[in-house]
């Protein structure tokens, strides 16, 4: 069974301790580190490599989305779930687009924690019940609404076709649901081109993060299974 090492940032001392114990009774988990200031663990991180940061968003010294980019900077491979008791849709999509792999409500049993780390270490996302019914919820919102970004009426197609070959591959595997590693084993390159293949395919299409990229493909009738059903 692989280990998954996971490290814990939290100003609550009880509630850091009272999470690691949970954590640690499950035989895959391993608390590596634990911190009650972000800026302890940017400046100190010899020998830290994590495979997910638990970050409660509560922080005293920055607000969750400024530690969520700091760690995102530091430690590339790990994945990032926060802990948090905002709801807002905005604050969500400031999250996504920071690079947040999970994101969870404080209320939430111990038990969707461990079900939240070991998601992320498959390379997907994982939301809170409630979470997640906000996130499908912006979707068809925004499905219905006018595109954004580089594609206002009319010019649908214009970041799409500004593509090269090779983005429309790793955009249709994108849409399908793969992760960066599923995608590079695929097509037989690096994972870490395929983040820089998806960061520029977001560029020329207009959007910020997942959630927008499937809101686009559902607005130029892309399917997982045919590519395009319409192109003008």
């Amino acid at each position: 069974m692989h280990n998954i090492s996971v490290m814990i940032v939290s100003d609550n001392e009880m509630f850091r301790e009272g999470l690691r114990l949970l954590l640690e009774k499950q035989e895959d988990l391993h608390v590596t580190a634990i911190s009650e200031r972000s800026k302890t663990v940017l400046t100190d991180k010899t020998g830290l490599h994590p495979d997910v940061v638990i970050l409660i968003t509560s922080l005293p010294e920055s607000s969750g989305i400024e530690a969520l980019a700091n760690f995102r900077k530091i430690f590339h491979d790990a994945k990032i779930v926060l802990l948090t008791n905002d709801k807002e849709g905005d604050y969500v999509h400031k999250a996504l687009n920071k690079g947040a792999s999970g994101y969870v409500v404080k209320s939430t049993s111990s038990s969707e924690v461990e079900q939240a780390i070991r998601t992320v270490t498959r390379d997907q996302y994982y939301f809170s019940p409630d979470i997640q019914n906000l996130v499908v919820r912006t979707f068809m919102e925004g499905t219905r609404s006018k595109p954004r970004g580089n594609n206002p009426d009319g010019h649908l197609f214009r970041g799409f076709n500004l593509l090269t070959s090779r983005e429309k591959q790793v955009f249709q595997l994108l849409v399908e649901g793969q992760s960066s590693a599923q995608i590079g084993k695929e097509l037989g390159i690096s994972s870490k081109t395929i983040d820089k293949h998806r960061a520029n395919i977001y560029k020329k299409v207009g959007v910020d993060n997942p959630v927008q990229m499937l809101q686009y493909a559902y607005r130029i009738g892309f399917n997982d299974s045919s590519g395009l059903a319409q192109h003008p």
